[in-house]
């Protein structure tokens, strides 16, 4: 990681314990429980700059994201609703990511159109990491059109 990207991560990330928040070091690591900002920062990056890494050629790279919210965006729960614990679950299980099938009304639907949320997810507790794919789109839309 760049010393630029570093200093940059540092301002604005905190590893959460159950205590309180610890600021990161000139290293990179919490300097509470030693994690680094690899482990703690992804989040981050989507955030607060926008980026996502993907491999190319066999070399991770930094390439920028699409961040509107809009129909096809593959979205995660931002560091806020996390820390409140918010998080994309239903009773079968937890979710890492969704994908926005509707702005109005709100609605997400996962990737494998097994769950949708339509109630309980606003779009300023969401962080847009990238965009659906368009096989990952036909199994959101046949969600969307079948409904509950």
């Amino acid at each position: 990681m760049s010393p630029v990207m570093l200093k940059l991560l540092q301002k604005h990330t905190r590893c959460v314990h159950p205590s309180r928040a610890h600021l990161i070091n000139a290293h990179g690591q919490c300097q509470w429980c030693h994690a680094t900002l690899d482990e703690l920062s992804l989040d981050v990056i989507h955030e607060v700059f926008g980026l996502k890494l993907i491999n190319q050629d066999g070399k991770p790279k930094w390439v920028h994201i699409d961040q509107e919210m809009k129909v096809g965006a593959v979205v995660m729960p931002n560091s806020a609703s996390r820390s409140k614990g918010h998080i994309l679950f239903c009773g079968s299980g937890r979710y890492d990511v969704a994908v926005v099938a509707s702005i109005n009304p709100f609605i997400l639907v996962s990737e494998g159109g097994d769950m949708m949320w339509a109630k309980t997810w606003k779009p300023k507790e969401l962080t847009v990491i990238n965009q659906a794919s368009p096989e990952v789109m036909k199994v959101v839309m046949t969600r969307l059109e079948l409904g509950h």
